[in-house]
């Protein structure tokens, strides 16, 4: 109790009901970081006023599946990082088009499906 979990809103429907479980389990406070209806894309500085010291996890997706807006991942990151809150990047609408740095990002995990990248379907 006590600590927040912060969301982007426009990921997917699997990672905003994973977090909201996990905060429902963990007496978290869940804290959406929201689209901004005007541009579509979820501004950094609306990340960095969700963000203090009872945030213990970020979970982003890095390219949203419902707008197609691009999260800069390295700036989301050391804003995270800020508050010593660790990062989760979901990665799946990402990884298709180019590999990402995970190491140069600073992410503490980065996940997609495998299957998006022409795995198989497990």
């Amino acid at each position: 109790p006590g600590d927040e979990i912060v969301v982007a809103e426009a990921s997917h429907e699997a990672m905003l009901a994973a977090w909201r479980l996990a905060a429902e389990v963990s007496g978290a406070r869940l804290r959406l970081w929201r689209v901004d209806p005007a541009t579509g894309e979820a501004p950094l500085e609306t990340l960095e006023s969700l963000i203090g010291p009872k945030t213990q996890v970020v979970a982003l997706t890095q390219v949203s599946n419902i707008l197609g807006g691009v999260v800069d991942v390295q700036e989301a990151t050391a804003l995270a990082k800020a508050f010593g809150a660790e990062v989760v990047v979901d990665g799946v609408a990402f990884v298709p088009h180019q590999a990402p740095s995970v190491a140069e990002w600073g992410v503490d995990w980065y996940v997609y499906s495998c299957y998006k990248v022409y795995g198989p379907h497990l």
